[in-house]
């Protein structure tokens, strides 16, 4: 149940790494399957699991960033797109997509 569960979490960052950079899906993975972050997601120690999808995403995107072998263009303006929504210091996610100032 948890490797499920885990799995979706890691499909949802990739697709959302692929919209923000414009990239296919086999790109995001290769992508995303290089990071720091996939590797502590993948482990239950560090509690990654427990962290929204856009907090992860905007890792992810940071570890891209500071990585200049990945040649991607867009990461600059990732911040605006990847930063979450936070309420009293904590990273909150709208699933029933009730706050639609995005």
């Amino acid at each position: 149940m948890r490797d499920n569960v885990l799995w979706r979490k890691q499909s949802h960052i990739i697709l959302l790494l692929a919209e923000y950079l414009q990239i296919d899906m086999e790109r995001a993975l290769d992508l995303f399957y290089s990071t720091k972050t996939y590797q502590l997601l993948s482990d239950p120690q560090y509690g990654m699991q427990l962290m929204s999808d856009l907090y992860l995403l905007e890792n992810v995107l940071e570890e891209l960033r500071e990585d200049t072998t990945k040649g991607i263009s867009r990461l600059e303006h990732a911040v605006e797109y990847a930063t979450p929504k936070t309420v009293t210091g904590c990273v909150a996610e709208d699933p029933a997509g009730y706050n639609t100032d995005k």
